[in-house]
Parts: C-alpha cells; sequence; structure tokens
C-alpha cells in the first residue's frame, strides 16, 4: 500500500470520527408535550446567531442541531414563509406550542435551537 493511499484512509477515518463526535447521542424531544423530535445519531450541532426579525423566540438560541433531510425527524410541523429571508419555522407536530426551530426555504437544511429541546437516551 502506497503512503499517499494511507494518508487518504488516515484523514477518512479522522473525519468520520470528527462527524460521529458532533453528532447528537440522544434522542431529541419537545420540551412541552415530550414526544420525540429526532432519534439519536440524525443532527450535528452548530454554533450561530440568527436574527428572526422579531418573529418568534429564537434570536438568542447560539446551538442549534442541523438535520439534513426532513424525512430524519419523527415529529415536526412547518409554518408558512414567514420573514422576508424565506424562514420557515418548525414547532413539535403533537403539541405547536412554540417555535423549536427553522429553516430556509429551499434549502435542505434544518435548525433546531438545542436550548428549546430536551434530551433522553432509550
Amino acid at each position: 500500500m502506497s503512503e499517499e493511499v494511507k494518508k487518504e484512509e488516515i484523514k477518512e477515518i479522522e473525519k468520520t470520527k470528527n462527524e460521529n463526535v458532533l453528532k447528537n447521542k440522544t434522542n431529541i424531544y419537545c420540551s412541552n408535550c415530550k414526544e420525540i423530535i429526532a432519534k439519536s445519531g440524525v443532527a450535528e450541532i452548530t454554533k450561530s446567531k440568527q436574527n428572526f426579525e422579531g418573529f418568534v423566540d429564537l434570536n438568542d438560541c447560539e446551538s442549534w442541531w442541523v438535520l439534513k433531510d426532513m424525512f430524519h425527524f419523527e415529529n415536526i410541523g412547518f409554518t408558512k414563509i414567514a420573514t422576508k429571508k424565506n424562514y420557515r419555522f418548525l414547532c413539535c407536530a403533537s403539541c405547536e406550542k412554540e417555535a423549536i426551530g427553522f429553516c430556509v426555504d429551499g434549502e435542505q437544511k434544518y435548525y433546531i435551537s438545542s436550548d428549546k429541546v430536551i434530551y433522553k437516551k432509550e
């Protein structure tokens, strides 16, 4: 095996390790009704500050779970486009009590606030 192939394998292993560390290790649940939102291993954590133009109580959130496929959710509701920036807000489909996240219409990333949900291992 050439030295270049070994280096590429090591890069792939390190990349996989890093991706696994960032995935949610527990299920994500609605903090209001305790229904499951997403199963473990489907979301990655990211940090960013958003401005929702006063529409919802998510402006203070800085840590987000990101799902790259809407079919990875177990239970989620979407609003109509709510802002000039094409945001759709996400809520628990069972209780619809509050916005727990957002997505930008047409993009394949769905953000759930780490502050608006609870976690349990199954």
